[in-house]
């Protein structure tokens, strides 16, 4: 007798630890993409296309169960403005996380709307920003360094970092991925090895240095999520806006933070991602299901033990939204497939 009021005394006791849980969290959560213009050669700065799929994607979790029903995601609505410019009117309203996934500079949607941001900020919410989003309207026209415009900076405020021409740099390299922090960002994604455009050398919120934030993470400081150590090739360009400086010649054979993540004092949360200029990686199961456990923390939702597990897009699916589908040829389709098929066999 004694035993059985023992395990339901557990039963009961574990019970109110999962509805605790769940009552701590928004049962219904709104997730805008702001998908920036049309601008570069197929499969490049596919933001409308990236867009669609990780949206469809999050929207079709909602009320999904995890870990024996310990984790219930909520319901989960998504939204994507597309071919978003400077001038624009946004909907932000009830909006939860805000998915920044466009081009910098000129073309920047958001420059102009740092009062709504602001206030979005100030409110808790969630913002994720990908690969150029993070530069903000800093143009190649900006001479002097160290003069980032108040839009760029307020990237930084609302993730932890942002790309400042003249002190961050934008290669293309093969990255490897070695050890993951922890972090709710990377239950359930292995270490991997993928191309991209991985910027580095970010400019970090309270000016922390790259080993500050790998060595000595601070609350409601960023925290280093992707971590490798780029090829010296990527790091011995002459001056440009660009392409190389002093200091980044000077980190040869040292790791750089690619993507990080913020707990804000605010309340909210923020995820930076220099990746993103290749659309077919969302093919790649840890690269996209780190992606996903991003947007997700951002909301204020438990990850799974194990991550968010989806399946991977085909090639067809993956193709299906892109902005210039006439210069896809069948060699790039055939290459394209081939990496797709390695990633998940």
């Amino acid at each position: 007798m004694k035993k059985i009021i023992s395990m339901l005394l557990l039963f009961l006791i574990s019970a109110s630890i999962v509805l605790n849980a769940a009552e701590n969290q928004p049962q219904h959560i709104k997730i805008l993409f702001i998908a920036g213009q049309k601008s570069h050669p197929c499969g490049v700065h596919e933001f409308y296309a990236g867009s669609v799929l990780l949206a469809d994607i999050l929207q079709s979790l909602s009320g999904k169960t995890y870990d024996n029903g310990e984790v219930i995601l909520p319901k989960i609505e998504t939204s994507i403005h597309r071919n978003a410019k400077q001038n624009d009117t946004y909907n932000f309203d009830n909006t939860d996380v805000i998915v920044v996934f466009a081009d910098g500079g000129q073309q920047y949607p958001l420059k102009g709307h740092e009062a709504e941001l602001e206030k979005l900020q100030r409110a808790g919410k969630g913002f994720v920003f990908l690969h150029y989003a993070l530069c903000g309207s800093q143009g190649n026209d900006q001479v002097k360094p160290n003069e980032p415009p108040k839009d760029a900076v307020l990237i930084s405020k609302l993730t932890g970092g942002f790309y400042e021409i003249f002190h961050s740099v934008n290669p293309s390299y093969t990255a490897e991925f070695k050890h993951l922090p922890k972090h709710p960002i990377t239950r359930g994604v292995r270490p991997f090895t993928i191309e991209d455009e991985w910027y580095f050398h970010m400019r970090f919120q309270d000016d922390l240095t790259t080993e500050q934030i790998i060595d000595k993470p601070l609350p409601n400081s960023p925290q280093a999520i992707l971590i490798t150590t780029p090829p010296n090739s990527t790091k011995t360009d002459n001056n440009g806006a660009h392409s190389g400086n002093p200091t980044v010649r000077n980190r040869l054979n040292k790791p750089e933070i690619v993507a990080w993540a913020t707990q804000r004092i605010d309340g909210g949360r923020g995820f930076g991602f220099t990746g993103g200029d290749q659309h077919w990686n969302f093919a790649h199961p840890d690269y996209r299901k780190l992606l996903l456990n991003a947007i997700i923390w951002t909301a204020k939702i438990d990850i799974p033990k194990n991550g968010i597990d989806t399946l991977s897009p085909k090639f067809d699916e993956l193709k299906k939204n892109i902005d210039k589908p006439s210069q896809l040829t069948s060699a790039m389709e055939e290459r394209i497939r081939g990496k797709i098929d390695s990633w998940n066999k």
